[in-house]
């Protein structure tokens, strides 16, 4: 296959609007709260069901990153207060709302060429007694 250069733009899997954030959705006295079976498999993607005080409510999945983070307590409700509720329109049509994780948008890092040193890569070659060891070799 040959190489084809064109312009560098970033791609998304899913076109997406951003519909607020947790607390803007909520609103005034509104509240928060997490589906505890899906909160306990890890297999599932947590689920947030965010109230009005009006009494209606709505339930939200969140992405998978997000899902992880508030397992293992790296994400605090106080910060995904603050995330994006996003509408996801994926590649086949389908419409879904999603709690993501906060964007950095940084540009990609360049390095020009000219300033790397030209290293040397040597590969190890493995001996007969090397594949011996890693192998369960019986001779």
């Amino acid at each position: 296959m040959a190489l084809e250069f064109k312009v560098y733009e970033r791609t998304q899997t899913a076109v997406s609007n951003t519909l607020g954030t947790i607390e803007e959705i909520a609103g005034k006295d509104g509240s928060i709260g997490i589906v505890p079976s899906n909160f306990a498999n890890s297999e599932k993607r947590v689920i947030v069901v965010i109230n009005k005080a009006d009494g209606t409510s709505t339930q939200i999945t969140c992405s998978q990153a997000v899902s992880d983070g508030l397992r293992a307590k790296e994400i605090s409700l106080g910060q995904l207060k603050s995330f994006e509720v996003k509408e996801q329109i994926a590649q086949s049509g389908e419409v879904y709302n999603q709690i993501t994780m906060p964007s950095s948008a940084q540009p990609m890092v360049k390095y020009n060429l000219k300033d790397i040193k030209t290293e040397s890569f040597k590969v190890k070659a493995l001996s007969e007694a090397d594949l011996n060891n890693l192998l369960a070799v019986s001779l």
